[in-house]
């Protein structure tokens, strides 16, 4: 009798271990499927990838953390604090993986640019560059030299910017038939002659009919904002207020989900304060006070104030250009609580020191 009870007992335990090693089996092997679908998803439907990847509960941890970060930046969300892909780095080199090795560390790379740790994201873009090179990586190797690029536009390097952006990404993309992303980095060379001094509007402008042309074909609504955007500007800068007024009005008409609200109203603002048309500035500022203030966006808030600011100072109403700019700050403190970065604030209290002693 008690032999038998053993034999129930050693047969029930036996069960109930194959049982739990099926589950966890199954378990790993749906995860799996979950994120190979999310990498299929990540270049044309990044918000499905995310999506799938926040309902993944039994993640391969390093497969994961990588899909995560790409997903989030992809859709535009912070990652700055996504430092934890280094693990997924070390994991990569370790295993001798060089095409999941070089994507993690781009994008460790990326979150130290995003930073402003310019010297340690250069130093990890050249580290994936070398290692995308070996896997012919051409669309990686065009998103490493981009960020390159970005690194040497903020730091006012036109040269380098241009060496990267011109002759390595925009040739990089191009070999990897991403159409799309070699069109943004037209309008990116576009920028950078906008920005040249003296700057070189023509070049500009037809570099930006050239990637808007490409935009209005595939139907990129995102990029056509962009283009009718830029091309306003270097209307503006040249003084051509008519031509710039007509294009921004164009990127307003299009805009039907206000993803473009507060640059298309930022640039109108600004044509009317080089016209000296302040009332119509006031007007167009106050026609979007709802849709800013709802989206919560400390960032649009801040510089929307501050635009209120550089109106009412024009204006010379000083007081009420105060109040705006106090405001302002108010905004600024946010975004510093946000980020926890002091460099915002020093640039900031930099630039606005001046301002404030018109009113002391």
């Amino acid at each position: 009798m008690k032999y038998k009870l053993a034999q129930v007992i050693l047969i029930g335990v036996f069960v109930y271990i194959a049982a739990i090693s099926f589950s966890c089996s199954d378990k790993t092997d749906r995860t799996e499927r979950l994120l190979e679908r999310a990498e299929h998803m990540m270049q044309n439907h990044p918000d499905s990838a995310l999506r799938l990847l926040d309902g993944v509960i039994y993640p391969e941890i390093y497969k994961y953390l990588l899909l995560m970060v790409q997903a989030k930046d992809k859709n535009y969300k912070d990652i700055t604090g996504d430092t934890i892909i280094g693990r997924a780095v070390e994991y990569y080199i370790k295993t001798g993986d060089s095409h999941n090795a070089a994507l993690a560390r781009f994008y460790q790379g990326r979150i130290r640019m995003y930073k402003g740790d310019y010297k340690g994201a250069i130093q990890e873009l050249l580290f994936a560059e070398e290692l995308a090179k070996k896997e012919g990586h051409y669309n990686l190797l065009g998103l490493i030299n981009d960020d390159i690029g970005t690194i040497y536009r903020k730091q006012l390097n036109y040269d380098k910017c241009i060496e990267h952006y011109s002759l390595l990404a925009r040739d990089y993309f191009s070999k990897a038939g991403n159409k799309k992303n070699e069109n943004v980095i037209i309008s990116k060379i576009g920028n950078l002659y906008l920005r040249m001094e003296p700057p070189q509007t023509e070049k500009a402008l037809s570099l930006y009919d050239q990637s808007l042309e490409y935009a209005v074909r595939e139907k990129d609504t995102m990029q056509m904002l962009t283009c009718l955007s830029n091309i306003s500007v270097a209307y503006r800068d040249i003084g051509d207020y008519d031509n710039a007024k007509k294009y921004i009005e164009e990127s307003i008409l299009l805009d039907k989900k206000n993803e473009f609200i507060f640059k298309n109203y930022n640039n109108l603002v600004k044509i009317y304060l080089a016209v000296d048309d302040l009332d119509s500035a006031i007007y167009y500022l106050n026609s979007i006070s709802g849709i800013i203030e709802k989206s919560q966006n400390n960032h649009d808030l801040f510089n929307y104030n501050l635009l209120f600011y550089s109106v009412y100072e024009s204006k010379g109403d000083y007081q009420t250009a105060l109040n705006y700019y106090k405001k302002s700050q108010e905004y600024l403190n946010l975004i510093y609580d946000e980020s926890n970065e002091k460099s915002i604030l020093e640039i900031q209290e930099k630039y606005n020191k001046t301002k404030v002693e018109k009113f002391i």
